[in-house]
């Protein structure tokens, strides 16, 4: 939706909107971390993968590293 469609809404409209879009991202964000610990579970239990849990400290390296080349990424186009 553009700017001036978002404009034209009534302030209760667009409230509601925001409001589902959020009760949506953290529906679907925890929907996620449920598939992801039962992806995880699934994977030790079948003995054919080891599951290693980076420190907070490594995790926060490779983030950093993420980050960076996402920017470097954005950079290169308007649609990034």
């Amino acid at each position: 939706m553009n700017k001036t469609e978002w404009g034209a809404l009534p302030a209760n409209i667009q409230d509601t909107l925001e409001q589902t879009v959020c009760d949506f991202a953290l529906h679907h964000v925890a929907a996620l971390a449920e598939a992801d610990e039962a992806a995880v579970a699934e994977a030790e239990a079948s003995g054919d993968v080891t599951v290693h849990n980076w420190p907070e400290e490594e995790r926060a390296k490779v983030r950093a590293i993420a980050m960076r080349e996402g920017e470097s990424v954005a950079e290169q186009s308007q649609n990034a």
